[in-house]
Parts: C-alpha cells; structure tokens; sequence
C-alpha cells in the first residue's frame, strides 16, 4: 500500500495579493501581538477573497487566529480608533475593510504624526482656543494674521456641525492643518463646505453607533484622517443606484406579501449590499420575489430584511415555504 503524502500549500487553493508598501507598513508599525494577528485576519477575510471589505463575526476573526472573541472586539476597537481599519455595521457583525491611507495610522496614546507647516506667509497661526467655559480669554489674534479670524469661523461652523465637542484645542489644530493650504477664500469655502457637509453626515449616524457599542470617533481624529472623504461616509443615509435598482426590483415584484421599501437605514444598506453583490442577476431576482409571492406562504410576519438574511434566504429558495397544492 502506498503511503499517503500531503500535498503542499497551492495557490490553486488561494492567495493573499497585498501591496509590498501595505504590507511593510504593517510590518514596521508596531502593533502588539494581538493587534497584528487581528489585523492579518481581518486581511485574510478580505484580500485573501479579493475583497476591499467584507461582513465578519469576531468569531469568525477569533476562530481564524486563536483569540478569545472579547479579546477579538477589543483589538478591533484599538485598531479602528488607531485609523488602521474602517468599520460599519453588518449583517452578521461587523463590515471591515483596511485603511489602505498608512499614513493616516497613529499608535494610541502616541498622538498624531508631525505636519509640515504650510508657508507662514499663506497660512496665518490660529488663535489659541482652550476647552474652558466660553467666557474664558482667548488668546489675541498675532498682529499681521488678519485671516486667523476667517478660519476660526469656519472652525466654529464644523465645531458645532460635528457636535461631538471633545478635544477643541487639539481639533482647531487640525482643522489648521487641513485647511490651512487653502490659499484663496473660494478655495476654503469650497474645502469647508465639502467636510461640513460630511460633519453634518457623521452627526446624524452617530447614534446608531453609540447604539451598536462603537465609539464615535473625536473630531480631531475625524479631520485628521479626512474622513469627510470616507465613501461609507458620504453614502451613509441613502440608497446607492445599485442599492435603489434592488430595492425597486423587490417592491415591483413582491405584491401585498410584506410592506414596501421606501426608507434607508443603515441594516438595510449593509443586507441589500449584500445581496446585490451576490450572482443572480436583477432579472432572477425578479422572478425569486414573484415565486415568494405566488407560490409561499408564512404563518408569521416577513419584511424585506428577514428574506435577505442569508439563513432565511436559503430557506425559501430551498421551497420549505412552499405553498402546498390544492
């Protein structure tokens, strides 16, 4: 009898394709065992697929790299508010992607990288601004900086915009730090406009994060990773047009079964993002809804969202709904 040899690793069986520049920054960063071990598996759950983010479970996370699931959520948390990954929620957990900006990343409790400073000549010092109640002093304005007083207002729109006031000296610094390039008026109010519109964006899906157990990032963090340019961000309130052409292909086919679709939230986003990015085609879904709707029936209650978790899909597809014939 022959003996059985094990075949060696294959990459017909999968392959992680990382850039070398990534890859080095994770190397040199300096991460604790636990972070890195999170970090890689998280990469594994998504570029070993070849996917920019993916839905895991910090079970999944835990199971792939040996640690505890509560040990997996705080490494998790760590390396969000270090601006290594982005997070939002998931169907089965959490929505994770990697931060491919290195740059950005910050060790906590080591503050943020140095800046350049822009040109003294363009870019006036900002008034110094404390934490301390309103009435306190400020620091005057240096004489020959007549614009510090223009982008101390614009600073003072996003402070109450972001309306999350932690950290004002530290914010102000980093709003100088963003804006401080902008060397004509248009150009800031162009600059200024876009991250308000953003702020305005982040307050307003910051309580489903306090809801869900994320922390709410502060707003200096916020500026200085630019997360006004984040496309999870900005697509955080509304349907995307492949999203939309989903959803419209539901509503037109489900009949009275369950109600209709017409608002976003954030669980239906990340369930139709899902589902859309999956094989069948809008036509198939089509006639799936058409199938649920003439030939299922439910003693209970369904919506949009029970038919697209995953288990609840399978189950119907799978005809355990089946109406039986007469």
């Amino acid at each position: 009898m022959t003996d059985s040899v094990e075949q060696s690793p294959s990459l017909e069986d999968g392959y992680l394709r990382i850039a070398n520049e990534l890859f080095d920054a994770i190397l040199r960063f300096g991460f604790t065992h636990r972070q890195q071990s999170v970090l890689l598996a998280v990469i594994r759950k998504t570029y070993g697929y070849g996917k920019k983010r993916d839905d895991i479970s910090a079970a999944q996370i835990g199971e792939l790299c040996g640690i505890a699931r509560n040990h997996v959520t705080e490494a998790l948390k760590d390396l969000e508010a270090m601006g290594v990954i982005e997070k939002w929620d998931g169907q089965y957990g959490c929505v994770i992607g990697i931060n491919k900006r290195h740059k950005e990343w910050y060790r906590l409790g080591a503050g943020r990288p140095a800046k350049k400073a822009p040109p003294r000549a363009e870019t006036p010092d900002p008034p110094e601004i404390t934490d301390e109640e309103p009435s306190a002093p400020v620091k005057p304005v240096k004489r020959g900086n007549p614009g510090a007083a223009k982008f101390k207002a614009r600073f003072d729109e996003f402070w109450d915009t972001f309306a999350y006031k932690h950290g004002k000296t530290r914010a102000m610094k980093a709003w100088m730090a963003v804006c401080g390039a902008a060397k004509a008026d248009a150009d800031l109010a162009a600059l200024a406009g876009e991250i308000l519109r953003a702020a305005e964006i982040e307050a307003r899906r910051r309580p489903t994060l306090v809801a869900t157990g994320r922390t709410p990032i502060y707003p200096e963090g916020w500026l200085s990773q630019r997360r006004w340019e984040d496309e999870g961000l900005l697509s955080w309130g509304q349907w995307s047009p492949e999203e939309q052409a989903f959803v419209d292909v539901f509503n037109a086919n489900i009949g009275d079964l369950c109600p209709q679709v017409a608002d976003w939230t954030e669980k239906r986003s990340e369930l139709t993002k899902v589902a859309a990015a999956g094989k069948m085609t809008l036509e198939k879904w089509g006639a799936f809804w058409r199938y649920v709707r003439d030939r299922c029936e439910f003693g209970f209650a369904v919506s949009y969202e029970w038919f697209l978790r995953r288990e609840n899909f399978a189950a119907v597809a799978d005809g355990q709904y089946q109406r039986e014939a007469a």
